[in-house]
């Protein structure tokens, strides 16, 4: 409720400015009214992603696509004032504007490049989302977490541990794998145990 409030609040306060900007005392306020605009847009459009994309929880596709569209909205904003910061130095013929405007667009396309890349990244390697569907696919007769952990050490990303089963050819370490995980990540048996329990009566001597 509180975003939507702080939404309409700038987008009603954008379309005032606006209007009281078309008086010629108050040119300013067509400045300030655009900015509110593009705020209330720019903070709708990622309100909207975020109750569209998040559930119950993040999954680790829909957390990077949300990412990426804060990341996408964020430089096409940025990118827009930059230019025109630009152009408008240029007319008024203002080189240390125009130097910082240009600056500002290189920062915006680095920083862009650069998030996309990390975002990218996300999702390689051992995530929670792909740590839990591992634990789900454990072997009923092995130990989760003995079983996860081995998988993580052994395997660097999941591809790797997916290649290891798919492939035919690597019989031999799927045969090891199996002989280490049945020595070492087996659940207890409560009645094996039981069974090989000795009832001791009496006082030892």
């Amino acid at each position: 409720m509180i975003p939507l409030i702080f939404i309409l609040f700038m987008l009603v306060s954008g379309i005032l400015l606006k209007i009281e900007g078309r008086k010629k005392p108050f040119e300013i306020g067509r400045h300030y009214g655009n900015l509110f605009l593009i705020g209330a847009i720019y903070f709708g459009l990622i309100y909207g992603a975020y109750k569209f994309l998040h559930q119950d929880e993040w999954s680790d596709d829909n957390l990077a696509t949300f990412l990426l569209i804060v990341l996408s909205l964020t430089c096409l904003i940025s990118l827009v004032y930059s230019l025109s910061f630009i152009f408008a130095s240029r007319k008024k013929a203002g080189k240390l504007a125009l130097i910082v405007g240009i600056f500002w667009t290189l920062a915006t396309i680095v920083g862009g490049i650069f998030g996309y890349q990390r975002i990218g990244e996300m999702n390689e390697g051992w995530t929670q989302e792909k740590i839990e569907k591992l634990r789900t696919d454990c072997p009923q007769d092995l130990n989760p977490d003995c079983y996860v952990d081995y998988v993580k050490k052994t395997f660097k990303n999941p591809e790797a541990f997916n290649a290891l089963k798919s492939d035919e050819n690597r019989a031999g370490e799927k045969a090891s794998m199996d002989n280490y995980l049945k020595s070492h990540c087996l659940k207890c048996d409560p009645e094996a145990e039981k069974a090989e329990t000795k009832e001791i009566t009496g006082l030892p001597d």
